[in-house]
């Protein structure tokens, strides 16, 4: 097996200390070349300097070359993104959230051994859903169903059915996140990731790549143990997420020949719904953390609370 340098970045922001584990398991990989990216965006207490210090002192010597990158001013998960890329160096791109861990010391190298043996674009893989602490894992993804499904199907069905699943509310077949790597070749040609888009930087990626009849392999290992309750979760969403939701399905309805009329008059129906809800939703949610409610006591910062889950529990059942 050869050992071409890769690129492994974190993406961080107010993760905490759990951001020392996700280094500490990316330290303990057996890939012997590796470089890695830590890249804040403006977090409200960043310890720079402190995980300068761990990868100064607990390099085990596989990693080759590291950088520490902070944003002053918060741009988004995919500007962030973006911004780590023109650092990377390496031949393949893997994505590692601040507040997950790999599964295991082998993943890395294991997950390269792949993408030698495939010669893949993208690669995704399975994943296990955690608790808080990372040590109860509650469930494995994909399941069996979606890795037949990721396996056989050609990338024109799976993307018709990312686009019959997600109007649906159903869960996607295939997930993105940490779980997903690129290739250079995959980087320079797509020139990940597409910045209209604030937080999400997956899905999008895997509609495009499907959309120009991409094959994604699913490699059989476990790459990342995602902390389910982490900075990811939260029980009032970010308005800019359901915003880049709504996006996304302008961008799976509008570019897609394959739905016909009838199925396309009723999602089109349903996606003005949800940018109501959406625009709504993000009105209530500024007023929600604006100075002048916080000033007018919890009586009516509890009504604003109340409206938004309720606009967001209806957004969710449409």
């Amino acid at each position: 097996m050869q050992y071409p340098l890769i690129t492994v970045i974190t993406p961080s922001y107010n993760s905490g200390s759990y951001i020392f584990e996700t280094i500490h398991s990316v330290l303990e990989q057996t890939y012997p070349a590796i470089q890695y990216i830590i890249t804040d965006d403006a977090s409200k207490e960043f310890p720079a300097d402190i995980i300068k210090e761990v990868l100064t002192c607990e390099n085990r010597g596989n990693i080759v070359a590291w950088t520490v990158l902070h944003h002053v001013k918060n741009v988004g998960t995919v500007k962030n993104l973006n911004g780590a890329l023109h650092h990377a160096d390496g031949e393949y791109i893997f994505i590692i959230a601040a507040d997950d861990a790999y599964d295991n010391v082998d993943v890395l190298s294991q997950w390269v051994k792949e993408f030698q043996n495939t010669h893949a674009l993208a690669i995704t893989s399975y994943w296990k859903n955690c608790d808080v602490n990372l040590c109860d894992c509650q469930c494995i993804f994909p399941n069996p169903s979606d890795a037949h499904i990721i396996r056989t199907y050609t990338p024109e069905r799976l993307y018709q059915l990312i686009t019959e699943l997600h109007f649906q509310k159903k869960p996607l077949p295939i997930d993105g996140g940490g779980a997903i790597a690129y290739s250079r070749e995959c980087i320079d040609r797509y020139n990940l990731f597409d910045e209209t888009y604030k937080l999400m930087e997956d899905y999008p990626t895997i509609a495009t790549l499907l959309k120009d009849n991409v094959k994604i392999y699913l490699w059989g290992g476990c790459s990342i143990k995602h902390r389910y309750g982490g900075v990811s979760h939260n029980s009032i969403p970010n308005p800019k997420l359901v915003l880049d939701f709504i996006k996304f399905k302008e961008q799976i309805l509008f570019n897609n020949n394959t739905i016909n009329k009838k199925m396309f008059f009723y999602y089109y129906i349903k996606y003005y719904l949800y940018r109501a809800c959406a625009s709504l939703y993000d009105i209530l949610y500024r007023c929600y953390y604006s100075h002048i409610c916080q000033s007018h006591g919890s009586k009516i910062n509890s009504s604003i609370l109340k409206c938004i889950g309720k606009i967001y529990d209806f957004y969710r059942k449409i």
